[in-house]
């Protein structure tokens, strides 16, 4: 985003970053015990589950996960739709008769933390086109609770591009969007990976602690208010 900004004429010294955040707890907090009803409605029978919680928008390529998620049915894989949106029809009917993929509507705000804790790994979709413009601020809320992401997007979006900055290649799956069911394959036969993924992911969590964006935030208003 800060590049497209840039690429209109603004010096970018003038533009400042301030991400969302989400709430972190400390590194040897124990996270909480998800709701066990919540989890249970999500992951079924599946072995493996991939998450997108969130809006489902005209923002994501979803095509290209009903596809892949489609070829993963025989392999105990199950893609799970948390939410709703303007194109959440279209993808039910792109889904029809998939029998490893399933809508449900969101749950309660108090009940994110066990929706977050369900999944094996949580997925993150930006269509080409939309890199810089769409930044999905779930994707801090992932971190915190220590899962991975496979990230179904172009190079330059925020979800692939913090990964390589933070040095850490587990963190997330870089993939172009018509080989991430390959990586989805892999992943959900090597629990060791998975688990090293999701430990890379807290790890990294703090780099984005809300209370933290808020003081930044705070700052650069001060320095307005002088100058």
């Amino acid at each position: 985003m800060r590049a497209r900004i840039v690429a209109k004429g603004v010096d970018l010294a003038r533009v400042s970053i301030v991400r969302d955040g989400a709430e972190i707890l400390p590194l040897n907090t124990t996270l909480p015990f998800p709701d066990p009803e919540v989890v249970r409605a999500i992951r079924g029978n599946f072995s493996f589950v991939l998450v997108h919680a969130g809006n489902l928008g005209f923002y994501g390529a979803w095509n290209t996960l009903v596809t892949a998620a489609r070829s993963l049915a025989n392999e105990g894989v199950g893609l799970v739709f948390v939410g709703n949106g303007t194109q959440r029809a279209q993808i039910e009917e792109a889904s029809a008769d998939s029998s490893n993929i399933r809508f449900l509507e969101f749950f309660p705000p108090s009940k994110i933390p066990s929706v977050l804790a369900a999944a094996d790994a949580h997925v993150i979709t930006v269509k080409r086109g939309l890199e810089g413009v769409v930044v999905p601020s779930k994707m801090y809320g992932i971190l915190a609770a220590g899962k991975p992401i496979v990230a179904v997007a172009p190079n330059e979006t925020d979800a692939v591009s913090l990964g390589f900055n933070a040095g850490s290649r587990s963190l997330r799956i870089r993939t172009a969007p018509q080989k991430w069911r390959a990586l989805c394959g892999a992943l959900a036969s090597d629990p060791i990976k998975l688990k090293a993924m999701g430990e890379a992911a807290r790890a990294a969590a703090p780099d984005y602690d809300r209370v933290k964006e808020l003081r930044k935030l705070a700052e650069i208003i001060n320095r307005l208010k002088v100058l």
